[in-house]
């Protein structure tokens, strides 16, 4: 991550100030008359691209804590106008504009520091592997609940939680997925793929 220099202060600056105008034309406008509106569908867009841009030569931004609203939401984001996601690429942005860069972890070379266990690597280590496991499942349901219908959902919820082995299980999603029609099983998957933290590892 690299420092800001004058030219970044000032890039940053103006698109912040830019994101606000758009935020204050939501608060000042009704949603169906800015919809209408091919000047700020445009405004909207252009700043919308030149914000993720900032973002993709500045900040690893798919992996750093700060953009987790925006990971979450980002096909939504890249999809749709709203306020609601111009205040989530604002929220990242002020924070990345207050500390832009993350100062390096240096590691002691030192002969007389402590040796660090091996048991204790490894405890670290599952806990990680365990936490990044849980978020990325976590991602994969918020991701299907917001590819279904309520109902859909939880119905396919039952199924799952239902006590009987896996095969069954299995092959009553199956059929319950197919029951919604073969359009809400490419749109699922479609999802699944265009999230960042999938497309990512194509």
């Amino acid at each position: 991550m690299r420092k800001f220099n004058e030219e970044d202060i000032s890039l940053f600056n103006s698109l912040i100030a830019q994101g606000e105008s758009i935020l204050k034309l939501y608060e000042e406008k009704e949603v169906e008359t800015l919809a209408k509106d091919k000047a700020f569908n445009d405004e909207y867009d252009q700043w919308r691209a030149d914000v993720f841009r900032l973002f993709e030569t500045h900040f690893d931004f798919r992996k750093d804590i700060v953009f987790h609203e925006v990971v979450k939401y980002y096909m939504w984001i890249m999809r749709q106008r709203s306020s609601q996601y111009v205040e989530i690429i604002l929220r990242a942005m002020r924070s990345c504009y207050r500390i832009p860069y993350h100062k390096p972890v240096t590691e002691k070379t030192n002969a007389d520091s402590p040796a660090i266990s091996p048991v204790n690597i490894n405890i670290h280590n599952e806990n990680s592997q365990s936490q990044n496991q849980t978020q990325e499942f976590g991602q994969f349901v918020d991701l299907l609940k917001n590819s279904l219908a309520p109902y859909q959902y939880e119905e396919l919820k039952e199924i799952a939680v239902a006590d009987e082995p896996v095969p069954e299980k299995r092959k009553k999603l199956l059929e319950k997925i197919l029951s919604f029609g073969s359009n809400v099983g490419s749109s699922v998957l479609a999802n699944m793929l265009t999230h960042p933290e999938v497309f990512g590892l194509l």
